[in-house]
């Protein structure tokens, strides 16, 4: 009786200890989760998109070391390197690289506490690309579009749109003069009439001593000057 009475006491005390360990864990999981929503309320769009994945948005400790470890750096020092960054980037031919480096630096300016004006932003942003004349009509467009031009990041999504459509077009461009150059290089190469002898007799026409010697019936073939070479 006494040995059947300690275990169902030590089952008990399991029981309990277990139930506290559960308990520990879902106050954890309360507070993390109280703590992920504290943050996330409390940053940028910006750098909302920069800092949550599926792993930061379930553990507090990785959302604040991934936010420290990018965006806490808000000195005088650094916030001048990031706007002189700005300033210095220019549009060097490449529109998909254009694109990228001024959103990478365009969350740095949010992540460094620089306040640009949405339209100044994006007039900084479409004037390093007006004297482009490939661009120039689609900038003239978005920069006299009121409803947009207050926002950034459409504008630099509808770059993207411009910068993807310009990339099929060229693909498409490489494709169809790639046939045409095939097309022409086959029809305009050199050819000349080869005649052979047959049947014993001789061809006047054949001049050469493949020829005399090939064929059993009189016979003309066409041959391109290359496949001679080659023989």
């Amino acid at each position: 009786m006494e040995k059947g009475g300690d275990n169902i006491r030590k089952r008990r005390k399991n029981s309990r200890s277990s139930d506290t360990s559960t308990s520990s864990i879902n106050k954890w999981k309360k507070a993390s989760f109280e703590a992920i929503n504290l943050i996330t309320t409390r940053i940028t769009e910006r750098v909302f998109r920069e800092v949550v994945n599926s792993e930061t948005i379930e553990n507090s400790h990785l959302l604040w070391g991934k936010i420290s470890e990018q965006y806490a750096s808000k000195c005088a020092v650094n916030g001048g390197r990031v706007w002189m960054d700005w300033q210095r980037r220019f549009y060097d031919g490449n529109l998909q690289n254009y694109i990228d480096n001024c959103r990478k630096l365009m969350m740095e300016l949010d992540a460094v506490s620089i306040v640009v004006p949405n339209k100044l932003l994006s007039y900084s942003l479409l004037g390093k690309l007006g004297g482009n004349p490939h661009l120039s009509q689609f900038v003239e467009t978005l920069t006299f579009n009121k409803d947009i031009i207050e926002k950034p990041m459409i504008i630099l999504s509808r770059l993207q749109d411009f910068a993807s459509h310009i990339n099929q077009s060229n693909s498409s461009n490489a494709k169809k003069e790639h046939d045409y150059s095939t097309l022409i290089t086959f029809f305009e190469e050199p050819h000349k009439i080869i005649f052979y002898c047959s049947n014993g007799k001789h061809n006047k026409r054949c001049t050469t001593q493949k020829g005399r010697l090939l064929g059993r019936k009189p016979t003309i073939k066409t041959l391109s000057l290359r496949e001679e070479k080659e023989e």
